[in-house]
């Protein structure tokens, strides 16, 4: 009985929460730094850079289904400053993090399209060195080994028999540091671009 019940369970979890729609996002990365005292440190330009997700869109229902994401991404910030001289005039500093997420979306279909909006969780978890580059940081300043922080997100799917195509825009703010030094943490702001294409494993 116990291994009939396992097995109905088992079944159930395949079915679900291996996902409806298995996934791969590529796209654009923007993002710059921000720290509660308003200082202008890697702030004043924001930075360019790719991104690559894989993913699920599972435990589809009428009007809500949830997605889950794990992949690459760039962040950090520039700085200009004309007042500067030499390498210290123009500062970045950005790392590359595995990073994953979930989000809770709810959606509408309309003219066979597929309107959704969608919030949740993320992690970023360092891949390269914590120290800054930049003479004038380096001594102070070092990338945390992972930070948590929110994403939100809006986008248009299509399904064409078994696949999926969107396209999806996102603002990730942190909760917790990117960076810190003894005196001042900092924070990364960004916004993402991408295309989506997926496929129905059901």
């Amino acid at each position: 009985m116990d291994r009939r019940i396992l097995f109905v369970a088992l079944l159930f979890i395949a079915n679900h929460v291996l996902g409806q729609h298995i996934k791969v996002d590529n796209g654009v990365v923007i993002s710059t730094f921000t720290n509660k005292k308003d200082l202008p440190i890697l702030s004043s330009n924001k930075i360019k850079d790719y991104s690559f997700l894989l993913g699920f869109d599972y435990l589809e229902k009428r009007w809500f289904y949830l997605s889950s994401q794990i992949g690459y991404l760039k962040t950090g910030g520039r700085q200009v400053n004309p007042l500067l001289t030499g390498e210290n005039e123009d500062i970045t500093e950005s790392r590359s993090y595995i990073h994953t997420n979930t989000t809770f979306r709810g959606y509408v279909k309309s003219s066979g399209l597929m309107i959704f909006a969608g919030v949740g969780p993320y992690l970023n978890i360092l891949t390269g060195p914590s120290n800054f580059e930049s003479s004038l940081y380096k001594p102070y300043y070092n990338f945390k080994k992972y930070n948590v922080g929110a994403r939100a997100e809006i986008g248009i799917n299509k399904d064409i028999n078994r696949f999926r195509f969107g396209i999806i825009g996102s603002y990730m703010r942190d909760l917790s540091p990117s960076a810190s030094s003894e005196f001042l943490s900092l924070y990364n702001n960004s916004f993402s671009g991408s295309l989506t294409i997926g496929y129905s494993l059901w």
